[in-house]
């Protein structure tokens, strides 16, 4: 997670900017009375992932309604991924390379307990669909990582 907090967002890889993008989009339009699949469907279509759509909006409405302490989300067009971006995008980075236990300890330390199952659930299962699009969400980009070294 620390990997990437401050960094810019278009040091993320393909999949991982894609998710901040969601995630930020997702939000706002909720807050703003929004249903947030109908505005995600029409970009989650032209990158031909709409099957994703489901489980991701179902790890997200968990998220925001059994999260242990709000997550902060940043506006659209914030340059940097904010501290809670940085702990979401982990938890997709966990669920993309199918290390289950670490995914289940870190929902373990950020969501209500009978909603850690069903958020491993739908990150799984849309992790698996984004990484046979090519779109898996592996963080910084191989670019940022060979920087950073």
């Amino acid at each position: 997670m620390y990997d990437l907090v401050d960094q810019h967002f278009d040091r993320l890889c393909r999949g991982s900017g894609f998710l901040l993008w969601a995630t930020r989009s997702w939000t706002h339009a909720l807050e703003g009375r929004r249903c947030p699949p109908s505005v995600l469907a029409p970009a989650f279509g032209r990158m031909k992932i709409l099957s994703v759509l489901p489980d991701f909006h179902k790890a997200m409405a968990h998220f925001n309604r059994d999260a242990l302490a709000k997550f902060v989300i940043s506006p659209l067009n914030a340059p940097v991924i904010s501290e809670d971006e940085a702990i979401l995008l982990a938890l997709w980075r966990h669920a993309a390379t199918a290390n289950a236990t670490l995914l289940r300890k870190s929902l373990e330390l950020v969501v209500e307990d009978e909603a850690v199952a069903p958020i491993e659930s739908a990150m799984i299962e849309a992790a698996v669909k984004l990484g046979q699009a090519n779109l898996e969400p592996q963080g910084l980009s191989q670019d940022a990582l060979k920087e950073m070294r």
